[in-house]
């Protein structure tokens, strides 16, 4: 083979091997705001069940209107585990504008969407329905403008 041709394979070998589907999301799920706006006490839960003990990436599917005032967003994040007891607690801070005020995310009108990368390598020790819940930990109470927020579980 010719050196041109060895390079152009590999070329679609590599690309091949990036862009195929391997999508191992075992949860996906997000949940609406009410429009009056977002208590702190009024936590977003989702029940996750895993059929296997393992490791796994959080991501964090947020969407806020183009009105939101603040260029960041804090959360609480808790996991308890299929017994029901606190598996971890953490604080959370989610970069949603530029300093100069551009919007981190894509948009569609006055919504802005932000997929984020909260943690890699969370250990889910058993098999068992898992509860995450997220509690916005914000001054404003209610914190207005945030209309959907979900989680989303990549099996590593």
């Amino acid at each position: 083979m010719s050196r041109k041709t060895c390079l152009l394979s590999g070329i679609i070998a590599i690309a091949l091997f990036l862009f195929s589907c391997t999508d191992n999301s075992v949860y996906n799920n997000t949940l609406t705001i009410e429009p009056k706006g977002w208590l702190s006490n009024d936590k977003a839960v989702y029940d996750v069940k895993l059929d296997q003990a393992g490791t796994y990436s959080i991501y964090l599917n947020l969407r806020h209107t183009d009105d939101y005032k603040y260029s960041n967003i804090f959360f609480r994040m808790y996991v308890k585990n299929p017994d029901g007891k606190n598996q971890t607690t953490r604080i959370i801070e989610v970069k949603l504008a530029e300093k100069d005020g551009k919007w981190i995310g894509s948009g569609s009108g006055k919504l802005v969407a932000r997929k984020v990368f909260l943690t890699d390598g969370f250990k889910f020790a058993k098999p068992g329905t898992y509860r995450i819940e997220l509690e916005q930990y914000m001054r404003d109470d209610p914190l207005k403008e945030i209309s959907d927020i979900g989680i989303e579980l990549i099996k590593k």
